[in-house]
């Protein structure tokens, strides 16, 4: 895993849930990895802290989990 790219992962995260507190938009974000370690990490320290089903969402998968779905914005770590 690289912690560096979870700490970037997490940040990005914070903003967007900012910007769509601030807009009142809609926004659902996916974080897509291709190594588990990396999506673990990354569930880990982002939680579910930012999933409050009204205006914002972020699902965090590996590259097979996320097939076939769809996402304002994607992250790819």
């Amino acid at each position: 895993k690289n912690v560096v790219e979870v700490s970037v992962v997490a940040e990005i995260v914070s903003k967007l849930y900012s910007v769509s507190r601030k807009t009142r938009k809609r926004i659902s974000v996916g974080v897509i990895s291709p190594y588990k370690a990396q999506v673990f990490a990354i569930q880990e320290k982002i939680g579910e802290k930012y999933n409050t089903g009204e205006l914002f969402s972020v699902s965090v998968r590996s590259v097979d989990g996320f097939q076939g779905g769809e996402e304002d914005i994607i992250i790819i770590s």
